[in-house]
Order: structure tokens, then C-alpha cells, then sequence
């Protein structure tokens, strides 16, 4: 079926950044919010799904926030599990603000907390900071990031943190300097830096961006942002600098999809790299776009999550026609430069045995090309294809 304002995890594979299962948590379908689990795994992972709960402990509800933890269990630190946290969302009646946590991959629930200390809201901002990396072993010091979102009548820009998987909280600030918003979209880098990007305000959309370097106490507004929107989904991946010699620390550009700009639909794709020094490189702080038209359906309200090295999903949202249950695949950066590079190749041997200009390729027949590289359905198919939730 199809669905949006749904919530999805990556759970990892060992200690590594590859992806063993991907599990999507309630949301709407047909004006309806769900309280089910699906999950995709092995090799068709993204493709071919399985409902594992029709109705899970939780109500149902959707505008929720879902992460998953590695927790180290015994003395070994290698022997970890994942863990999945699910916090707050709406349903038909209700506004949560109650934490829930598997063990086990969305098979079994425990009520963490009934009521947190946090405002019950949804369209909130949740992220992990810390944990497995490629090259660090699972780590006692994950820390959920909640913020923003709407409560009971008005939106919200207050920011908790809980380092014992969302038990207790500790507010880190209860008035961020960015306007109160809801349907922003968000991210954790590497480095644990926080980054807001745009969302819906009290007066319409904000095309605003902020980071903040000490989990969300104090942040910085960035000088530039993608176009005003709210319901995008927002991605750390390598960026270029990742490429330049082994054992260096890996540099990150940040990917925004889609989102709905007050008055249509969006599908396309903005990026912003590093600035400054190897050393002393900020994110967030230019942007530009990607794509006018990455190739799938415009949307809000969907997820994105990269589940290989090289490989990025994007599932679900609501659009013109209603909510969908499609899933797209993209190659990640490094993929995208080769090809925009060939392209580039191409386009000036046609400029010489053919005579088009420079200008002609580069302005009107280069932009038609690259979104097709940027997301397009690929071999992942899609959830009509593959089954359905």
C-alpha cells in the first residue's frame, strides 16, 4: 500500500556502513494512520518486502521519529545489537510524546517512556549522533537528537538529547535561534554536527539553514539554502575529498530531495560541499542545485536513506495524485561525478565533430541527462513491482 509521513531505518550489517535490513514504521495510507512494520532484506533489499507486524504495540500514527542504535552488550564492545527507537508522531485523535524500543528488529516492543518530558508533537526532527562508523567499534555514547516538529497547536524549536536510548532527557536548549518549524529536514554528519534545513513556519515555508556543532545548544545560520520547502529529505554522504589518499578523515557533502514549496510539488535535488580547509571544512554553508528533475515523482513527505556505499533509496511520499509506494535508487557522488564527467566528454567531442556549442550543451541538452543519472528506478524496481507493504 502506498504511504507517507512514515518512518524508516537502516539497521547495519556487523560494524560496517552496509545495510543487513531496512524496516518502514506506520505512516498514512489512504487517509489512514498504521501501526505496521515492513521490512526489506538481503538481496532484495529495497525491492521485495515483508509486512513482519500488522499492528504493533504503539498506536498508530505517523509524523513519528524512528533511529536505530548499535549498543555494545557484554564485555566485548564488538558484541553489539541493533536497536530501533521509535518517538511521538500524530494519530487520528491524539499527539504522542511516548518513547518505543525493539531489540529485535521491529518483531517485539517495550514502552520506554509514556510520556516524555519533550511536548508531544510530530513532524519532528529525530537523529543519532555518534556509534558505528567504518572505522570505530560500537559505542556506549549514541545520542538521540529530538527537535522541532508541531504540538498542540503551535510549532516548536526546542531541542532534547538522551544517551540511554530515549529513558531519560536532558533539554539542551528550549528556544533554538531558528523560527519554530515542522517537516524540516535534518541530518547528522560524521563529525556529529547537526544540520536543519528549511521546513514549515508559522507564515509558510523557510528556505533557511542551520548548523550546530555541540548537539543542538547553540547553532549557526549558513548565508545560503536550497529554495524554500517543507517535507524534503536530507543526506550526509562522501564528498570529493573522501577520494584524496586512504586513512584520511572522510569529508562529507550534504543531498536534499524533493519537498513540497507551498504551492507544487518538488523532485529536485540540491547539494552543498565542504568549505574552507581540509581541517577546518564546514558544511551547509553553499548550496547549489543538482538536478531541476531527478527523476522520480515530486514529492514530500518521503524518506531517503543510503543502504550501500554506493547506493541511496528513496521511498514512498505524497505528491499531485496522492501518496505512493514506489521505491528509486541512485549511485552515490562518486558514481554521479564519472558519468557527468563522460558526459562532459561527450558533449565536447560533439562540439568539435558537430559543431553545437558550448553553450547549447551545457545549458539545454546537459540538464535533461544528469537527472536521469540522479535517481531513476534503476534495478530496484518499485513496490508495485516488487510487492506491496
Amino acid at each position: 500500500s502506498a504511504r507517507c509521513d512514515h518512518a524508516l531505518v537502516a539497521l547495519p550489517r556487523g560494524s560496517g556502513s552496509a545495510t543487513s535490513e531496512l524496516l518502514l514504521l506506520g505512516g498514512v495510507d489512504e487517509g489512514r494512520c498504521r501501526a505496521d512494520v515492513w521490512v526489506s532484506r538481503g538481496s532484495g533489499l529495497g525491492v521485495s518486502w515483508e509486512r513482519r507486524s500488522e499492528g504493533a504495540p504503539w498506536a498508530a500514527r505517523s509524523g513519528h521519529g524512528a533511529v536505530a542504535l548499535r549498543r555494545a552488550r557484554g564485555a566485548k564492545k564488538e558484541e553489539a545489537e541493533n536497536e530501533i527507537v521509535l518517538l511521538g508522531g500524530a494519530g487520528s485523535s491524539s499527539i504522542y510524546c511516548d518513547v518505543w524500543r525493539s531489540s529485535d528488529a521491529g518483531r517485539s516492543w517495550e514502552l520506554v517512556v509514556e510520556e516524555a518530558p519533550w511536548k508531544p508533537r510530530y513532524g519532528h526532527c529525530t537523529l543519532v549522533v555518534g556509534g558505528v562508523t567504518e572505522s570505530t567499534a560500537p559505542s556506549d555514547e549514541q545520542v538521540i537528537v529530538l527537535f522541532a516538529g508541531v504540538g498542540l497547536g503551535r510549532m516548536l524549536n526546542d531541542v532534547w538529547r538522551s544517551r540511554d536510548s530515549g529513558a531519560t532527557w536532558l533539554c539542551a536548549t528550549r528556544s533554538a535561534p531558528w523560527e519554530p518549524r515542522a517537516a524540516a529536514a535534518a541530518a547528522a554528519t560524521r563529525r556529529g554536527h547537526l544540520v536543519l534545513a528549511g521546513g514549515r513556519g508559522e507564515n509558510g515555508c523557510l528556505g533557511d539553514v542551520w548548523v550546530s556543532q555541540d548537539l543542538g545548544a547553540t547553532w549557526e545560520l549558513s548565508r545560503g539554502g536550497p529554495t524554500p520547502r517543507s517535507g524534503a529529505s536530507l543526506l550526509a554522504m562522501p564528498s570529493c575529498r573522501a577520494d584524496r589518499g586512504a586513512g584520511k578523515e572522510q569529508e562529507e557533502m550534504l543531498l536534499l530531495f524533493g519537498g513540497f514549496n507551498g504551492l507544487r510539488y518538488l523532485s529536485d535535488t540540491w547539494c552543498s560541499k565542504p568549505e574552507g580547509s581540509e581541517e577546518k571544512s564546514q558544511l551547509g554553508l553553499s548550496w547549489e542545485p543538482l538536478a531541476s528533475q531527478a527523476g522520480f515523482e515530486a514529492r514530500y513527505c518521503h524518506r531517503t536513506v543510503v543502504v550501500e556505499p554506493n547506493l541511496i533509496l528513496l521511498l514512498g511520499g505524497h505528491g499531485a495524485a496522492g501518496a505512493f509506494c514506489d521505491v528509486w535508487a541512485s549511485p552515490a557522488p562518486k558514481l554521479w561525478r564519472s558519468k557527468a564527467w563522460a558526459l562532459l566528454l561527450l558533449g565536447r567531442r560533439l562540439t568539435i565533430l558537430q559543431g553545437i556549442s558550448a553553450e547549447v550543451w551545457r545549458d539545454w541538452v546537459l540538464p535533461h541527462l544528469l537527472p536521469a543519472l540522479a535517481l531513476s528506478p534503476g534495478s530496484v524496481g518499485s513496490y508495485r513491482r516488487a510487492g506491496r507493504f
